[in-house]
């Protein structure tokens, strides 16, 4: 089964991030960066890591005394060649 983006986030703990009402405080920043994180930690990656994407959300000098294994950040793929595709072609592919 494919894990659609409307499941990934059903599967987060936070799926509705609290809001910063106001002026920003450290309390207030830090309690979304906390739900932001365990949120990015739900998200499996190729790297075999058990903190999925955690490393996103922390400074790599937190995240290298959390776990040994180094997060290897994912490529965007490569742009099709879309050259001498007409509009229906291009959306076909999609």
């Amino acid at each position: 089964m494919t894990l659609t983006v409307d499941k990934q986030i059903e599967a987060f703990p936070h799926t509705n991030l609290s809001k910063i009402v106001g002026t920003p405080t450290y309390e207030t920043i830090k309690i979304l960066n906390e739900e932001i994180s365990a949120n990015a930690v739900t998200i499996s990656n190729d790297s075999g890591g058990i903190y999925g994407y955690l490393a996103l959300t922390i400074p790599a000098a937190i995240y290298s005394t959390v776990t040994a294994t180094p997060f290897v950040a994912p490529h965007a793929p490569a742009n099709p060649d879309l050259t001498g595709l007409t509009g229906p072609q291009i959306s076909a592919r999609n």
